[in-house]
């Protein structure tokens, strides 16, 4: 009997671990196929903040974890949309990254 339940066990874990597998298979074959420019750098540069003066403001493990988040983005549509057409000092609240985006101008202008 035990050995059954072992076995049960088994399975249901290397079901999920494997579904698990399967997302991030998914997510990272997603972003790897993605050729458009990286829409963080276009807003940073919306905010005055060069990709060069961006490191000088913010670590560069703060900088990749915004790329990362970027790349992984689900709002890109709406983001493409949102720097076609709205007002230069308009906040993107639904960007994951605005918060980062917002320290960083105000570094720049405390610079």
């Amino acid at each position: 009997m035990h050995t059954w339940l072992l076995i049960a066990f088994a399975a249901v874990a290397l079901f999920f671990g494997a579904m698990v597998f399967y997302g991030f298979a998914l997510a990272w074959r997603g972003a790897m196929a993605d050729r458009d420019p990286l829409l963080f750098d276009e807003m940073m540069s919306r905010r005055g903040i060069s990709r060069a003066r961006a490191t000088a403001l913010t670590p560069e493990r703060e900088i990749a974890a915004a790329e990362r988040r970027c790349v992984l983005c689900a709002s890109k549509p709406q983001c493409r949309d949102w720097l076609a057409s709205a007002p230069l000092l308009e906040r993107a609240s639904f960007c994951p990254n605005d918060r980062l985006l917002d320290l960083m101008a105000l570094r720049r202008l405390a610079a």
